[in-house]
């Protein structure tokens, strides 16, 4: 069990672009999918595009390290793309100890959501760094 734990499921990817379907989910509740969640994996980087309710934990069942993450796209503001983006934050920075904020990219208004976010999860990283 350690030692799957451990193993790094990417080591056997070979050279080129990867893309992972994370999440396939629709609006809807489904408890066999995640909500929409894509990982580009170049090398031992990770870029994620959406992040739907669910998505971070189904990444920790494919092992996908979430300390990785170089960035996260968001395609647009359905709550079913953006739901589990406070969670994947939080699972980069915890899982990593990387101080610097992961850099998310989308349309108009995507700062508002970041900090916004940021802003809900504050006594949450208090806490932990206490």
């Amino acid at each position: 069990m350690n030692q799957a734990l451990s193993d790094n499921p990417m080591a056997d990817f070979g050279d080129g672009l990867h893309v992972v379907l994370i999440g396939t989910g629709s609006p809807l509740p489904d408890a066999m999918r995640a909500g929409r969640s894509t990982a580009v994996i170049a090398d031992d980087k990770i870029y994620i595009v959406d992040s739907g309710g669910g998505s971070v934990r189904r990444m920790g069942e494919m092992r996908l390290p979430a300390g990785r993450i170089e960035a996260t796209f968001l395609t647009h503001f359905h709550s079913d793309h953006i739901d589990g983006l406070g969670e994947l934050m939080m699972m980069r920075w915890t899982s990593s100890g990387r101080t610097p904020p992961m850099p998310v990219y989308g349309p108009e208004g995507v700062q508002q959501v970041v900090d916004s976010l940021n802003m809900m999860y504050a006594q949450d990283k208090a806490c932990r760094v206490a």
